[in-house]
């Protein structure tokens, strides 16, 4: 059965040429249910009576695509951001999304969950079509499978799974090296081995002993990365002709590595006479 079709406010049949005459005619109707199929059929009038009937079926937009361009990084110590996008039709945008984590008991079978988020959050819009959501309770060094999806008034849009794998805090520092020694200063280097996604933030250095304290630094001898992983730094005033334990870590997104200890020794003052 044939039903009268609705029209949009001001979008009743009308001609559409500028000067209102002529054979360009348009209607917009609506409202229509998203993601559905409609038979549509138009006639025109004229003084003599209704002319045939035109055919025309169509598909209503809604159902929302797959989640693309996911992405993730550590956000500390057993946090993890991740981000996607979710292309979305007009009539019918994207209201939330959902997030799951694959949960591997030692008894039983996997079953998909909801992770805990960083409190106050859920995962949300940051820019037009692109999301974002950090996850609270990952284990360092763990294979992790997630499972994304967009939801809007047709429901739940098809599932992208992605496969991750955590990384873990900075290993010991490796090949530390006195470069150059004075009688109040030590030049050191060293490597920090990094991954990808777990990238060095910054290293400390200390002076070790019975009770370690920070290493003091000339202004321009701060720790800092020289290329890669290769770290620089220029320990001052210590005491001349003594040796001296320097201990480094490296400190990346999930936290502080272990400490690399090794003695260096100062050389003696030089005699003014």
């Amino acid at each position: 059965m044939w039903d009268s079709a609705a029209f949009e406010e001001g979008g009743a049949p009308a001609c559409s040429n500028s000067d209102g005459e002529g054979d360009q005619w348009g209607a917009t109707i609506g409202p229509l249910k998203v993601n559905s199929a409609y038979s549509i059929r138009i006639r025109s009038k004229n003084i003599i009576g209704p002319g045939e009937w035109a055919d025309l079926r169509v598909t209503t937009l809604g159902r929302l695509p797959r989640p693309s361009e996911f992405q993730w990084t550590h956000a500390g110590s057993g946090k993890i951001q991740m981000s996607w996008r979710i292309e979305e039709p007009p009539e019918a945008v994207v209201r939330s999304c959902k997030v799951q984590v694959l949960n591997r008991p030692l008894i039983g079978s996997p079953y998909w969950e909801e992770p805990s988020f960083e409190p106050g959050t859920k995962p949300r819009r940051t820019e037009e079509d692109r999301w974002v959501v950090t996850v609270l309770g990952i284990a360092p060094e763990t294979d992790v499978s997630i499972g994304i999806c967009g939801i809007n008034e047709v429901g739940e849009g098809p599932t992208v799974r992605q496969e991750l794998r955590t990384l873990n805090k900075p290993a010991m520092p490796e090949s530390l090296l006195c470069i150059q020694a004075q009688s109040d200063k030590l030049v050191l280097e060293w490597q920090v081995p990094e991954e990808p996604g777990a990238e060095m933030l910054d290293c400390e250095v200390q002076l070790g002993g019975v009770w370690s304290q920070p290493a003091t630094f000339d202004v321009s001898g701060q720790p800092r990365r020289l290329q890669g992983t290769l770290w620089h730094a220029e320990v001052c005033g210590l005491a001349p002709d003594t040796s001296h334990k320097i201990c480094v870590r490296g400190r990346n997104a999930l936290g502080e590595g272990p400490w690399a200890q090794q003695p260096f020794r100062t050389t003696a003052a030089s005699s003014v006479s």
